[in-house]
């Protein structure tokens, strides 16, 4: 069951996202007269969601926010936080950067927010990637840096918890832009839309780790399991 909430203060970094816009849409139609602050690279992409919000009640405020160049801002107020920012690099040239976005910049932004937000946060989300469960050759950088990425979660949960809940998913295919043009099985894919139910969800349930689908949390054992040789040939 979707959390029912009202007078809410959320906040979403990576706000242009496919899943981050599927979570928006669902939200503005289940909560009520909540505010949005909304943070992405390009905002353009957002006026249209403000629009519809605003049309049911909600105040919606968009920030301009690149995690290669983040801008001095801070919040106060806020109880939801979800991170879904991330980038899928073309290839495996740019480490750094990969790093940056996928990692360290979240982690930065995080620190910050639960800084001034520790007596009002009610919940985090931070999105990682089943990538960052076991790194492959075939895509290092990424997989590298989402393990990064889960690693720092989880050891934020253990200092922080008797101040924030907060929760790591793990998705494994959604049919979003970034995995656009590759072929994955339908029993391993979702969509955005399933996605942000689940999502609602886990705002209630306050899991520590979870993942899109159960089958990949048995994926993700398996991985783990696997010895060196083998997933260097994974693609």
């Amino acid at each position: 069951m979707a959390v029912k909430k009202s007078h809410k203060m959320v906040l979403i970094l990576g706000a242009t996202s496919d899943m981050a816009l599927a979570f928006t849409n669902l939200a503005i139609i289940t909560w009520s007269k909540c505010t949005f602050h909304l943070l992405a690279r390009n905002t353009l992409l957002l006026h249209d969601i403000k629009t519809r919000a605003e049309t049911l009640g909600h105040h919606v405020h968009l920030h301009t926010y690149d995690l290669l160049d983040p801008p001095e801002i801070s919040f106060t107020g806020i109880e939801y936080y979800i991170a879904y920012a991330g980038w899928l690099p073309p290839n495996n040239n740019m480490p750094e950067i990969t790093m940056q976005v996928n990692s360290l910049a979240i982690q930065a932004f995080t620190n910050k927010l639960f800084d001034t937000n520790r007596h009002t946060l009610e919940h985090i989300i931070v999105t990682g990637s089943v990538a960052g469960v076991r790194v492959r050759p075939s895509n290092k950088a990424y997989g590298m840096a989402k393990a990064h990425l889960h690693a720092w979660v989880k050891m934020f949960q253990k200092q922080n918890d008797k101040y924030v809940t907060s929760s790591l998913v793990i998705p494994g295919y959604v049919k979003t832009k970034m995995i656009a043009g590759h072929k994955t099985p339908g029993l391993l894919t979702t969509t955005p839309q399933k996605m942000a139910v689940k999502y609602l969800e886990w705002l209630i349930t306050k899991p520590a780790v979870t993942y899109s689908q159960p089958v990949w949390q048995l994926i993700a054992i398996i991985l783990q399991m696997l010895p060196g040789f083998v997933t260097k040939r994974l693609k």
